[in-house]
């Protein structure tokens, strides 16, 4: 198996299947894939030039809840330059279904704050 995998007339490291179709040419024995597999994972200069494998992440999609107002993100932007009035902070909101985004001028970051803000500008419209 070692000689298939990483042999010096060939001077790579073959992975799994490259590797397993090589050996079926000339051998066959029970447990074959999983012997190979093992063999593999444990290649020291394969792990050194490919490192560990990689958990699978899922997919990043988008939420389509299906009804309008259904769910919002909320966050605050910045640390603005302040205003005449006293702002320096933008409470931003974004309905998902329909992507409409709400920008909200906000003097602190304080919750009682940013409960009226929302409730007065996001559900309350």
């Amino acid at each position: 198996m070692k000689f298939y995998h990483g042999s010096v007339a060939t001077a790579q490291h073959f992975g799994r299947q490259k590797t397993l179709v090589l050996i079926k040419k000339y051998f066959y024995w029970p447990n074959m894939f999983e012997d190979v597999y093992s063999m593999i994972r444990q290649c020291q200069i394969c792990f050194k030039a490919k490192g560990p494998p990689q958990k699978i992440k899922s997919p990043m999609t988008l939420f389509k809840d299906g009804i309008l107002h259904g769910r919002w993100s909320v966050d605050f932007c910045g640390l603005f330059v302040q205003t005449p009035e006293g702002f320096r902070h933008s409470l931003v909101a974004v309905e998902h279904f329909s992507c409409w985004p709400v920008a909200i001028l906000v003097k602190t970051q304080s919750s009682l704050e940013t409960a009226e803000k929302l409730v007065e500008h996001v559900f309350s419209v």
